[in-house]
C-alpha cells in the first residue's frame, strides 16, 4: 500500500471578479451587493453564477474571506463623502456584518482602495457576500481594472 505522508489535501477555495466597472448609487449603510462576474477558481463550489453576490457553504468549517474593491476618483468638489466595504454572514434571516471598513473620500481625488478580510465559522447553507456604500453625492463606480474581487478558503480539510 502507497503512503500519503507528507502530501497535503487541496484546500477548498474560490476568488470571483467583476470584469466591468459596476456603479454604486448615493447610498448609506446596508448598501448595495455587488454581482460578480467570472470565477477565477472554484474548486468547492462556492460561487453560482445564477447567484453572482454570494458564497455557499456546502461544509461546516472555518473560512478565510476577502474582498478587494477600488472606487473612481471624485472629479468634482462636493462629492467627497465616504465609501465602504463590509463583508456579511448570512444565516437565514439573520445577516451578520463581520468585518468593515470605510474611508474617506477626497474632492478632485484619486479613488480609494480598501480591502477587507477576516475568518470565520460557517455551517452549510450559510452564505458570505459584500456590501458597498458611498456617500458621494451622486453613483460612483467600481473600478474593474484595479479588481473588485471575493475571494474564499476552508481552514480545515
Amino acid at each position: 500500500m502507497g503512503t500519503t505522508a507528507g502530501i497535503r489535501p487541496v484546500t477548498r477555495r474560490a476568488r470571483v471578479r467583476r470584469t466591468t466597472d459596476y456603479p454604486i448609487q448615493f447610498t448609506g449603510w446596508p448598501g448595495s451587493g455587488v454581482p460578480f462576474q467570472e470565477a477565477q477558481y472554484d474548486n468547492g463550489q462556492f460561487w453560482d453564477p445564477a447567484l453572482p453576490g454570494r458564497f455557499t457553504i456546502r461544509k461546516a468549517g472555518v473560512y478565510s474571506i476577502g474582498a478587494a474593491i477600488r472606487w473612481a476618483g471624485q472629479p468634482t468638489a462636493g462629492g467627497a463623502g465616504w465609501r465602504g466595504l463590509q463583508i456579511v454572514h448570512i444565516r437565514g434571516a439573520t445577516t451578520t456584518v463581520i468585518v468593515s471598513q470605510t474611508e474617506m473620500g477626497v474632492d478632485g481625488g484619486l479613488g480609494v482602495e480598501q480591502t477587507v478580510a477576516t475568518e470565520y465559522e460557517a455551517q452549510p447553507g450559510d452564505l458570505f457576500a459584500i456590501r458597498v456604500a458611498q456617500t458621494s453625492n451622486g453613483p460612483l463606480a467600481l473600478q474593474a481594472a484595479m479588481p473588485v474581487a471575493f475571494w474564499i478558503s476552508s481552514l480545515d480539510q
